[in-house]
């Protein structure tokens, strides 16, 4: 059986304008089938949209959508006829109009979006929903230990694990490796290097599979006058690694690959 979902306040339009009087509905997931209903009594249904026909996506005015910016409010669920797809019982084809909804719950937007992944997915077998990029068993698994791993953990688990969870959900993106190769390549570019070198190419990135651990924190002063001043250890066994190329000038016949490490209990 397909999975059930109710969600009220939706706006479904046939033209994409968010900024329109809002003509509310509450859509319901049920057997394959998308329900719209004039109100949570779900008394009168006012359209059924057979979810086999549609393709699912987020549309957002044509442009490319920033990975944090696809489910804010002026951001659609949008589902367009596909191609293959035709109604035989109203015999309506490529002229069927797409239906946009529209949210100011960004949350509920979201959560209703993958439910209708969901179905769409056990309605047919040939749609292969996107896949969330997860992170590693083992590198929450590690997380999870560190935490527990003794009791100088305890006073500011909470917060390492926070942080560790944050970074599990960014460090397999393109985002944070080209934020940290640029700022390092930025970096390198302000060195002052020998005559006999010539470039330093940052060749390869590893993020590494965790952040450093937070322990022992302590105040060590604060004066009436504003000032603070506060101590903690920081741990580190993420394995974070750079690769770099070493390229010597024209006169001399060298190439020199570097790397350097952050892994805390050696290498």
């Amino acid at each position: 059986m397909n999975s059930l979902l109710f969600l009220g306040g939706f706006s479904v339009q046939s033209k994409p304008s968010p900024d329109r009087p809002p003509s509310l509905t509450d859509p319901c997931c049920r057997h394959g089938h998308l329900m719209l209903y004039d109100d949570s009594d779900q008394s009168e249904v006012r359209h059924v949209i057979s979810l086999s026909l549609y393709s699912v996506s987020i549309y957002g005015g044509g442009e490319e959508i920033p990975e944090g910016e696809l489910y804010i409010r002026r951001n659609a669920i949008c589902l367009s006829r596909r191609n293959n797809a035709v109604d035989k019982t109203l015999d309506m084809g490529q002229n069927a109009m797409p239906f946009y909804l529209f949210s100011e719950n960004c949350s509920l937007k979201e959560d209703f979006y993958f439910a209708l992944l969901k179905n769409l997915e056990k309605s047919d077998e040939t749609i292969t929903p996107p896949i969330p990029l997860r992170y590693e068993q083992k590198h929450i698994l590690s997380l999870v230990q560190r935490l527990h791993s003794s009791e100088e953990h305890l006073q500011t688990n909470w917060v390492n694990g926070l942080l560790g969870r944050l970074f599990l959900a960014i460090y397999k993106t393109s985002d944070i490796e080209k934020f940290i190769r640029t700022r390092i390549t930025k970096k390198i570019a302000r060195v002052n290097k020998p005559n006999f070198l010539s470039n330093i190419v940052l060749q390869k990135v590893h993020v590494g599979e965790g952040v450093p651990s937070i322990t022992n924190p302590r105040l060590k002063e604060m004066t009436v006058d504003g000032d603070f001043c506060a101590e903690a250890d920081l741990t580190y066994d993420g394995n974070f690694r750079l690769v770099s190329w070493i390229n010597n000038s024209p006169y001399y016949c060298m190439r020199v690959c570097l790397l350097r490490g952050l892994i805390g209990g050696g290498c």
